[in-house]
């Protein structure tokens, strides 16, 4: 009952139906990529027909662009880009993000599917301009959100300011991502950890007390 309840209301409300889409497609990519992934899989998760698909996006491929803009976008600002903007110490928001990461990749789902971010950036963006464009200004956003953080933690002192903060954020986002994606593929969180301690080893020499003396 109940479930026949959620789907008259779905019936009522085209948001919610588009909602139920979009957080189904999500699921189903996260876990099989964009090109395996099944609609009809989709549609019995969200409740709805195939018709319904056609009322909200022209088709699967607008459907993948609309997961993208509406479901990793906003999770990768929470997740990856807002503790850098709201911070002032890089190393601090470096913690807090990899701590959070960390603690999910030590269950077995995490490991499985990895990050759908990395996930359709290796699938899709060799193949669509549609997801590659999307997927890079996602990266492009988080670099600048890092050098913001550089800058600030510059300003304040605790990052020398002999490095160039563009360039440090993009090598941070590349081997971050790299961690995600060793883990994933090894299907152990270890190697993550490895990465981890690496990168923290490698932020702890943009301390002003390690830059190099002149002779």
């Amino acid at each position: 009952m109940k479930h026949d309840s959620t789907l008259s209301e779905r019936r009522r409300n085209p948001e919610s139906t588009r909602n139920a889409l979009l957080d189904a497609a999500f699921n189903e990519m996260h876990l099989n990529g964009f090109r395996a992934a099944s609609l009809d899989k989709i549609f019995a998760e969200a409740g709805i027909t195939r018709g319904a698909l056609y009322h909200h996006f022209a088709g699967k491929l607008e459907l993948g662009y609309a997961v993208v803009d509406e479901r990793i976008l906003p999770a990768a600002r929470e997740r990856f880009i807002k503790p850098f903007l709201d911070s002032k110490d890089i190393s601090k928001a470096f913690s807090e993000i990899c701590a959070r990461v960390g603690g999910e990749l030590n269950h077995d789902e995490a490991l499985l599917r990895g990050c759908p971010m990395i996930n359709l950036t290796q699938e899709m963006s060799g193949i669509d301009d549609g997801f590659r464009l999307r997927l890079a200004a996602i990266h492009e956003e988080w670099r600048d959100a890092i050098a913001v953080c550089l800058r600030r933690s510059q300003a304040e002192g605790t990052v020398r300011h002999d490095i160039e903060p563009k360039e440090v954020a993009t090598f941070v986002v590349a081997a971050f991502q790299g961690a995600i994606g060793f883990a994933k593929n090894a299907r152990d969180h270890a190697p993550f950890e490895l990465c981890r301690k690496g990168l923290e080893t490698f932020i702890a020499t943009l301390s002003p007390d390690t830059a190099p003396r002149a002779a």
